[in-house]
């Protein structure tokens, strides 16, 4: 008979302090909530910023024919799409793969790399870069 109790007050303790450690994780989270979707924002700004960083070399910037088919060998792919303009196809030709392989030049999608182009980066509205436009002068 004197087990019954103690079971009973062992399981009352217990209970308490399960409950006394819930409230506290739960009142922890909520205080931590509010840091931890900060700290997010400021991630993505941070990783959108290095995005940038490396498109920047063709925002508004004369480039070479041979710098643009380095960008379409390095920087085409399904995220980056790089449109090439030139003077054969003034309506230009889309790269979604790293893969210029033109090498005939009657081609109107030729580059010669020797040619000019004036580069432009194209973003999103909050700033994600969807890819580059290169039109030959």
């Amino acid at each position: 008979m004197d087990s019954i109790p103690k079971k009973a007050l062992f399981l009352a303790v217990v209970t308490c302090l399960a409950l006394t450690l819930i409230g506290v994780g739960i009142t922890y989270y909520n205080k931590t909530q509010p840091v931890l979707e900060n700290s997010s924002s400021k991630i993505d700004s941070v990783a959108t910023q290095l995005d940038s960083i490396e498109y920047k070399q063709y925002d508004g910037m004369p480039v070479s024919g041979s710098e643009v088919i380095s960008a379409i060998n390095t920087k085409a792919s399904s995220n980056i799409a790089v449109k090439v303009k030139t003077s054969g196809n003034p309506s230009g030709k889309v790269y979604n793969s790293g893969s210029y392989n033109i090498k005939d030049i009657n081609d109107e999608n030729y580059i010669e790399p020797t040619a000019n182009f004036n580069a432009e980066v194209d973003r999103t509205d909050n700033g994600t870069v969807t890819g580059l436009t290169f039109e030959q002068d």
